[in-house]
Formats: C-alpha cells, structure tokens, sequence
C-alpha cells in the first residue's frame, strides 16, 4: 500500500485553510485535521482515512486471543467472519463488505454484508458485485511480468530501459533499475504525482505513453538499497507489459490472466453494471465517491466480484494451475512467493508482487489495496491452501484491523518479547543517542514534486518517532496502516537491529556512507521511514508557516501605523517607498503560496486538470516574489544604512527579512521554486 499509503488531501486542505484564514486576519489553528494526501499505497486520493482510533488490543471481538490460534475449517471462518463485519461494520461506517474463502482449490466460505450502493439500498452479492481490487491488483501486473519472464522475454535483472526504450527515465546512479527492482519496490523511483493521471469520462483515458511523457520517472535513491512503496514502479511494470507483449495491458492481462481463470465478470479499468459505490463517511454522512479511470492499470486496474479473485487465489496456492489451466509454472510461481528484497534480513520481506509476513511461524503473502471509496486485502497461507479476499466499498481502516484480528484469532497472539530473553541485551550497552530521532514515510508522496507539501502531516501519522527512556533504552511509537498509534520498547539484538518488546517483529536502523542513521524500517515489508532533522518535525514546519505569516501580517499593521503617523509628522519617502514594497512583495508570497496548493488541490479533487497554465502562473508569481525580497533587502539596507528608518522600523524589517529567508527556505522544501509540476 501505498504507496500506499505513507505516505490524504484534505488534510493539506484544513492545513492550508487554517493559514489562508490566517492571513485574513483570522486566527485559526486546527491541529487534528480529518485526514492527509494518499493513498495507504497512493491511490487515494480525494478523501481522507477515517479515524478508526481503535484501543492497544485488537478490533474484533469474535477473538479469543490464544497464543496457538484455531483450526482454519469453514465453521470456524463462518463464525469469525461473520461476527466481525457485523460487528465492526457500523463502527467503521462501511456500507458493504463481500468475503471470498477458499481452502484446498475449492471454495470454503462467501458471504455478502450490507449494502453496495446506499441510495438503492441494493445488498452486496459476493457472485454479483463488482468492487475496484485496487492496489491488489499490483499482483496481476506481477503475475503478467512473470508470465512474460517464463516465456524468455523479459529478463528480470535487464535494465528497463531495454523494454521501454522509447520513454525517459531520469536517474543519476550508475545503477540501473530492473523489474526485478519495480516488483520488489526498490527501484528508489519518486512517487507520481496526482496531477493529470486520470479522468472521471472514459472517453478522456489518454494512453500510458502520454502519461509517462508527462510524469518522467525520477530515481531519487540508489536503485536496490530499500524497499518503499512505489505506484509509479508498478505502472511501469503495466507499460513493459505492453510494449513487450505488443498488445494492450487491458487485452494481455484479459487473455492471459482472466480468461484462463475464467474470472468472466472481471475487467481491466472499465467498471461493469454491478459495481458497488464508493463511499466515505465525513462529518456524520456518508459522502458517494466518483469513479475515477486512471491512465495507467499497472498498478490499480482490477475490478471484479470476490468470487472470481476467487480463482486467482486458488491458481496461486496451487503452483500457478488453475483446473486444467497452466498460467505460471511452479517454478515461476515459487520466485513470485519466496523472499526476494528486504530492508532487512530479521523482516519477511518481499516477493515478486506478495507482501509478506509471518505471524509464530505460520507464513503468510498478501496483498492491500484502497481507492477512494474502496478498501480491499487478499491474504493467502500457502503451507495450508488457504486464501481469503475482502472488497468493502468504503475508504478506511477497518480492512486492515479485520487483518491482525484474523492473524490473532487463527495463526495466535503476538508473543511478548523478554528481555531476560535476549542475553545480549544489555542497558547502556550501545549508543542509542543516535537511534533517537523523528522518520518520516513517503509512501504513496512525491518528494520532488510540488505535492510534497501534502507529506507534511501534523497528525504525525506518517512517521514513527524514536526516543530515549530514562533507562538507557529506546522507544518506537508509530502508526499503523489502520491509523492505530503504537508503542513499544525495543530491546536491542545487534548494531542496527532491535527487538519489538511487544513481540511484533523487529525495527531496525541503517546509516548512510557517513555513520549517520539515514533509515528506520519495520516488519511492513515495503514501507521505509526516512530520518528527517529537526526542523523537518511536521510541527515544527507548521509552526515556521504560521509564524511567517504572523510577521507578514504584522508588517500590515506596521505599515498601518507608519500610515497613520505620517499624518502627524513627516515620513522620509525612502521609508515610504520600502512599505509599500514590503507589502506588495508579502501579498506575491502569500497569494503564490497559498494559490498554488489550493489549485493543485481543486484539480486532483476534481480530477480536472485544465488550469496547469494557472498553476505555472502561480509558481511564476513566486519566482517573482523572489526577486522581488532580494531587491527590497537591498533597498532596506541602504535606507538602515542613510538611517531612513527609525529603531522600530528598522527592527521590523529585520524580522520581515527573516521570515522572507524562512519562507523562502520552505518554499524550496515544498518544490514550489520552479515548475516541477508532474
């Protein structure tokens, strides 16, 4: 996920709002914001992840917590599944839930829970509705690679740009990225931005080639160190599919995926009659989501009723065979499974295309996905034939809690970890001063891209933070997918890696060429946390905007009262005459800034994308600005230095300069200096 999921839009929009309110002179300072930019895994993108603001034990109360877990049969799956929805459903404001089971290539269990579209009240069939698979659908994109890989005509280790040759990728290491790299998320490509990549009329999809001519893949770290999410790696991988298979993704994933799994009511992209509708809950009502058809299907274009992913479990838990049907050959299928990437060798990993995870020994390769609107996760335990899928038609947490509740219930709880436990461990007996620290996830954000700013969450929702106890030992809080806070003490094991006190896996550090930490990752297998300074804590860049715009809105007053005493008595016109561009010079800086991240905004809620000429008005208006504080600066220091202004008006100046320095700093932070637009 996500991307997801990382690294929600209305976030940035409350953020923002609160400054635009600001600097009309109305104080206001709204810190628990409903939600930020995202997608868990990048795909979504209008509407916010409802606050689940569950406790520290698990969601489901059809656990009964035991250390062993129960007996995978279709009683226990029935009772489980059917307790939880029904339980948790109207808590996490889901209006419908379709589950699909499958065990030993046959079907275990189905079931259909509320309602796939509110306003017909018409209920969920799990043979019948169609829900978006989302970012489950990355697993198609790898099965189509590996399909492709087993015929000779990809080589997973082979440079991409063999395969896409006729498109630009920009990447300064020597390193080349592979689809070996793309399915493992350690390509060390930027995340795409929003802008212009998809439309809600299907008769406006524009090809992949347009859209990476307009999106250029950016490597922004050395191709094969870390594995983090990446949507604009699987939408490369969709385009190899293309250009190597000299047919359409849609048509090559159709006949090769699809209809050898006679999965006969799924599609690629195109929604069908009895697609479920989109919901998310906001401010007490439930608000319909539109269909947005993206340009790219790599990396979200599945949509189909839970029956049929169905039949794309059961090929995968059976070597690649579904029936008398050969998609990938058990070798292929084997590599696709295995562990092929990790962040670190203490953590499961990644496959090609699986998530995977363990939970007391029992292995486990799965995938998540979420669109606005949707929420999906496909869970499959090899060693014991099992796979389970859930489409809910509501953007939230509750996919992800029905998860661990289902991992505590059959596989056991998590088993604390003791410190008596570890021989190694001793307090004091490393330095972990240089663990403490603020790390930041950018799934699912583009860091070089003005979107950026949408990465800055006050919730802190997308950083896990460490820090020190009086003990000599360290403390990891972070959130999870879910949005859940966690905490736990991390009991050291060796240089970089620790022990999760509360027994769920590891955190472990890596440092750059230096000895510096750069990175902190966890047990999610895609999901790397970047360290960030001090003045890059999300509240403290909050806190530097707000000022900044204090001291401008201040210097409108200062200017008020020079105006009002130059009634009184003379002014010399040099003071004058830097007010008066002191003023226009905040009034370009504010309306650049703010203009810019409410447009951006409009159009990706919108999914309208013709004011890009505005916006590079904007970003025009800000270069500007920037000419214009060089000039006022010297100006002002000639009028100091004449000793045209007096004490007060010399000191306010002094801080006006200083917040045009701050401001200019985090304009450079958030890309707005320049046109790096997508």
């Amino acid at each position: 996920m996500k991307r997801e999921i990382k690294k929600y839009i209305r976030k940035g929009i409350l953020a923002l709002t609160t400054v635009c309110v600001i600097s009309g002179n109305i104080l206001t300072v709204n810190a628990n914001r409903e939600s930020k930019v995202n997608n868990i895994h990048s795909q979504a993108k209008a509407e916010s992840m409802i606050d689940t603001k569950t406790n520290s034990k698990t969601e489901s109360q059809a656990s009964n917590h035991q250390s062993k877990g129960v007996e995978l049969n279709q009683e226990n799956i029935k009772k489980f599944v059917d307790n939880y929805f029904q339980t948790n459903m109207k808590k996490y404001h889901v209006p419908g839930v379709a589950v699909a089971v499958v065990k030993d290539n046959k079907e275990l269990y189905k079931a259909g829970y509320g309602v796939s579209n509110r306003e017909s009240k018409k209920k969920v069939d799990p043979d019948v509705t169609i829900f978006p698979a989302a970012s489950v659908s990355k697993l198609f994109t790898a099965t189509a690679i590996m399909k492709l890989y087993q015929e000779g005509k990809i080589d997973l280790n082979e440079s991409i740009e063999k395969y896409a040759d006729d498109i630009t990728i920009r990447n300064p290491y020597k390193e080349d990225i592979t689809c070996q790299n793309l399915l493992t998320h350690s390509s060390g490509l930027d995340e795409q931005s929003e802008l212009d990549g998809s439309t809600l009329d299907k008769k406006e999809i524009k090809s992949q080639k347009h859209y990476f001519e307009e999106h250029i893949p950016q490597v922004i770290i050395r191709p094969n160190t870390i594995s983090r999410y990446s949507n604009m790696g699987y939408n490369l991988l969709g385009y190899i599919v293309e250009k190597v298979s000299k047919t359409s993704y849609e048509k090559y994933v159709t006949d090769n995926i699809l209809k050898p799994l006679e999965m006969k009511k799924a599609s690629v992209r195109i929604e069908g009659n009895n697609m479920a509708s989109g919901y998310s809950y906001d401010n007490g009502e439930y608000v319909k989501q539109p269909f947005a058809y993206q340009y790219t299907s790599g990396s979200a274009g599945i949509i189909a009723p839970v029956t049929d992913m169905e039949k794309f479990m059961m090929m995968h838990l059976n070597q690649g065979r579904y029936h008398n049907q050969v998609v990938l050959n058990a070798s292929t299928e084997k590599m696709m499974q295995e562990k092929q990437f990790a962040n670190n060798e203490v953590f499961d990993g990644m496959g090609y295309g699986f998530i995977r995870t363990s939970r007391n020994g029992v292995q486990i390769i799965k995938h998540e996905g979420a669109l606005p609107g949707y929420t999906t996760t496909l869970l499959m335990i090899p060693d014991q034939n099992f796979g389970i899928y859930v489409a809910t038609n509501s953007l939230g947490g509750m996919v992800f809690d029905f998860e661990e509740a289902f991992f505590d219930y059959f596989c056991g709880d998590y088993q604390k970890v003791s410190v008596k436990d570890n021989g190694v461990y001793k307090s004091g007996n490393y330095d972990s001063s240089k663990y403490v620290g603020t790390y930041r996830s950018y799934d699912g954000f583009s860091e070089k891209k003005i979107s950026r700013i949408y990465a800055e969450d006050i919730d802190n929702e997308a950083e896990l933070t460490v820090t020190q106890t009086k003990e000599n030992t360290l403390k990891v809080s972070y959130y999870t997918q879910s949005k859940r806070k966690e905490e736990t003490k991390l009991i050291y094991q060796s240089d970089g890696v620790f022990a999760r006190q509360d027994g769920k896996g590891y955190i472990t550090f890596r440092e750059d060429a230096k000895g510096n930490i750069e990175y902190a990752f966890n047990n999610v297998s895609h999901q790397a946390f970047h360290k960030v300074g001090e003045y890059e804590n999300s509240s403290i860049l909050g806190m530097a905007l707000l000022s900044i715009l204090l001291i401008f809105l201040g210097s409108a007053v200062v200017i008020g009262i020079i105006s009002i005493r130059r009634k009184r008595r003379n002014i010399s016109w040099c003071a004058k005459r830097l007010w008066i561009l002191v003023a226009g010079n905040n009034v370009l800086l504010i309306i650049g800034f703010v203009g810019v991240f409410l447009l951006e905004t409009f159009m990706i809620l919108n999914y309208n994308y013709s004011a890009m000429f505005a916006l590079k008005v904007l970003l025009t208006l800000i270069i500007i600005a920037i000419g214009f504080v060089v000039v006022n600066i010297i100006y002002g220091s000639y009028c100091i230095i004449k000793k045209r202004l007096s004490i007060v008006e010399s000191v306010a100046f002094t801080a006006i300069v200083f917040a045009w320095v701050i401001c200019i700093v985090l304009l450079q932070y958030f890309n707005m200096i320049g046109y790096q637009l997508v």
